[in-house]
């Protein structure tokens, strides 16, 4: 029952196969791509029902379908097996077929040996279950598993019914580039800061990084009459749903609240005097303007923030640096230099005013620094600290803290971009999002008509909202970045300023399609779609060609993402056609890293769509000889980029573009419907594991990539041997490198 046809074949006989409703069935899948073997779980799951006369009117029915993760702790699938049976024993009615799919076997190859161990024994119980099973059982399982078990638990292997084996499939979304980016007109190093005000502010853009939820339903109060400060504990409770699972808006949590207290109250005893427990309203304000102050003193002294801020300062003379100071104060002025000056205020009796004056002429020093280039962590650990100083003197209604504070805010930002430590990176995106929130605070309390501003700072929260996702709470984090763009959309309009209008939007379709990988993917990558047009919109591509080929490219990375759960045909021509459109301004001459990665992407999207007709073997060949086109174009670009000096990185997995090419070439020369000569197979062999061998010396030996090449260089000098005899594989062993060849001959 083995095959090697195309994957959607392969599927169809697995799903076949379960649905017989045969006794004692133990069937093996094989798949190398992890994302490919959960799509293929799911609809296991969700597809086997109706052929196993599923009953879905009865709400406690078991699932007759059933996915177990393998305890990677106490790896015996037996009992997890039973602890189900004995948990829903009184749901289980007579002659149910029940089948049972084990996953997340590959993981044990970074177990143990000892847990290896356990589960290769595992395996052998077979011998004392298989005549009482009144299941069937599915493993999905590696190569390498596979391998393994077939030599060595040949208990477990005589009886197994049948083994479905999966080809890897290429996927777009495991290479950087291939993930929507952002604007060229802001780079993630670089700030330009606005002369607007007499304080300055910036405009941080997120680079690079689907039920469809309206914007007004995904309204958020960050700040209103009776908010002070957010917590971090707040931040999380920010996010809620409806029994429908939908966002709730703050207005509808708020109006559940008032339900809530009105209830409360109706069920207290009607007799108690609640008078003698109300806090004066005078108190009340003073507590308010208490915490407030104290919130405020958090965010700008310096010692609360210290363990992310190791500044390195050099030892100087304080009473030179006193002496200095005094001077220039005669004279009702103070021009620091150095950060040595700016620590000696703290010892000095100065007016407020004065001492933020020189704090923050320090602080457009180091800013003006950065934002000419000199981003380092010692420059914007510097500059950090000048604002802090200077922030600790002003008046809490001077009406530039909101610009100063945003500020503040994306030099925490530049910094985490600098870290390497994925826990300073989070306290340091943290710090970031409170500056932001304080800002926004300061526009709605001292009522400030700063509607830019104000969706300046939420367009940066989103961003850094994006950058949190990465290191902590991905889903609650990025639903907090879609509910800060579309808060910044509100007071970004087309009209206004439609650059900063498309290109909030897509961040916005940026967080969609982060968030779709992790929950309701077909409607949040809708939604990713809908404003990633909405952007694209807003460019000129004659004008703006690298920003609109840029939305392009990421439109059709989404459209891709949907043709895997829905539509396929459909939306991989969808793909074609935005990324040929990308394709139009993304050229060699003026972005070859961006050419190549499209080219890539391509590729990708030729190869599933030829997948998707596969029974009309001449389009199948067609679609697949455009995708060799697009992968092999890239990966001449890729290694034309690593010859300039210095070589230019590329922002795509290359190994993985060198196997997907292998793959295709494998698939072509071994097709049985395919009318090629032999001469024609030969070739597309000697192509194939000529790319698998460069992956082999180009990957680590533990990677993934490395295993997918290993295997595909066994597979093709097999096939080279079935269709050439012993010259083939004569041949095609003398393509290999000698210091391979113990690892490959055993496998032959």
């Amino acid at each position: 029952m083995k095959t090697l046809n195309n994957n959607q074949e392969t599927y169809q006989q697995l799903k076949q196969a379960l649905s017989l409703g045969l006794r004692r069935q133990i069937f093996m899948a094989v798949c190398e791509n992890i994302n490919l073997r959960d799509r293929y779980v799911s609809s296991l799951e969700r597809e086997i029902y109706p052929s196993l006369h599923y009953d879905s009117t009865q709400a406690n029915y078991p699932r007759v379908f059933v996915s177990i993760n393998l305890n990677l702790t106490s790896p015996n699938f037996w009992v997890q097996i039973f602890q189900w049976f004995k948990q829903n024993q009184y749901n289980i009615i007579p002659d149910q077929r029940i089948y049972f799919q084990i996953i997340g076997i590959e993981k044990l190859t970074k177990e143990s040996p000892e847990i290896q161990r356990q589960f290769v024994k595992t395996l052998t119980y077979i011998q004392k279950y298989i005549q009482d099973l009144d299941f069937n059982l599915l493993l999905w399982v590696s190569h390498p598993w596979l391998h393994y078990i077939q030599k060595s638990v040949p208990e477990f292997w005589r009886w197994h019914t049948g083994i479905f084996e999966f080809e890897g499939e290429p996927t777009p979304l495991t290479s950087g580039v291939s993930k929507p980016e952002s604007s060229a007109n802001f780079n993630a190093n670089y700030f330009v800061f606005n002369h607007n005000n007499n304080y300055n502010h910036s405009d941080a853009i997120l680079t690079k990084n689907e039920e469809i939820i309206p914007q007004e339903n995904l309204e958020i109060a960050v700040y209103d009459d009776e908010d002070i400060f957010l917590t971090d504990e707040d931040l999380f409770d920010l996010v809620n749903y409806d029994e429908s699972g939908n966002l709730m808006t703050a207005s509808q949590l708020n109006e559940i609240e008032k339900d809530q207290e009105i209830k409360e109250v109706e069920n207290t005893n009607g007799n108690q005097d609640l008078s003698q427990e109300l806090i004066p309203q005078e108190k009340l304000e003073d507590e308010k303007d208490q915490l407030l102050e104290k919130e405020f003193n958090f965010q700008v002294n310096l010692t609360e923030t210290k363990k992310t801020e190791e500044i390195i300062i050099k030892e100087t003379d304080d009473n030179l640096i006193n002496n200095n100071i005094q001077d220039q104060w005669k004279n009702q002025s103070l021009s620091l230099s150095n950060v040595q000056d700016l620590e000696a205020l703290e010892n000095l009796n100065y007016p407020p005013e004065i001492i933020a004056t020189a704090c923050f002429q320090l602080a457009y020093q180091y800013r003006d620094r950065i934002a000419s280039g000199e981003v380092t962590k010692e420059n914007l650990k510097i500059a950090i600290q000048a604002y802090q100083q200077g922030l600790k003197h002003l008046p809490e209604t001077d009406t530039n803290l909101p610009d100063l504070l945003n500020d503040l805010g994306n030099l925490y930002w530049m910094l985490s971009r600098q870290t390497q430590n994925a826990e300073e990176i989070t306290s340091l995106l943290k710090i970031a999002i409170q500056s932001y929130q304080l800002a926004l605070f300061k526009i709605n309390h001292l009522e400030l008509n700063l509607t830019q501003n104000y969706g300046m700072i939420q367009n940066n929260l989103g961003a850094v909202y994006s950058d949190l996702a990465r290191f902590s709470d991905a889903e609650i984090n990025l639903q907090l970045s879609i509910l800060a763009y579309q808060e910044a959309l509100k007071y970004r309009s087309k009209e206004d300023d439609k650059i900063k209008y498309g290109s909030t939007q897509n961040n916005l379709g940026t967080a969609y399609w982060h968030l779709s990988q992790l929950t309701k993917s077909i409607p949040n990558l809708k939604s990713a779609i809908f404003a990633y047009q909405e952007a694209l919109s807003q460019y000129n591509p004659e004008i703006e060609s690298l920003n609109w080929a840029m939305i392009q490219n990421n439109i059709g990375t989404a459209y891709w993402n949907l043709s895997q759960y829905e539509e396929p045909q459909k939306w991989l021509n969808c793909a074609l056609n935005c990324y040929h459109q990308a394709l139009k301004y993304r050229t060699p001459e003026i972005a070859p890293v961006a050419y190549a990665a499209t080219q890539n992407n391509l590729g990708t999207a030729y190869w599933h769509l030829g997948e998707q007709n596969s029974q009309d073997i001449q389009l199948w060949y067609s679609y697949l000889q455009q995708a060799i086109t697009a992968y092999e174009i890239a990966i001449y670009f890729v290694d034309l980029l690593s010859k300039n000096n210095p070589p230019i990185p590329i922002n795509f997995e290359f190994l993985v573009t060198l196997n997907n090419l292998g793959l295709i070439n494998y698939q072509i020369a071994t097709n049985v419907y395919l009318n090629l000569s032999l001469t024609e197979k030969s070739r597309y062999l000697d192509l194939a594991l000529i790319t698998y061998v460069k992956v082999l010396e180009g990957e680590k030996v533990n990677s993934d990539n490395y295993q997918t090449a290993f295997n595909g260089v066994i597979k093709t000098i097999k096939a080279k041997f079935e269709q050439e005899g012993i010259a083939g594989q004569t041949s095609a062993l003398s393509k290999i490198p000698g210091k391979l060849l113990p690892d490959i001959l055993p496998r032959l």
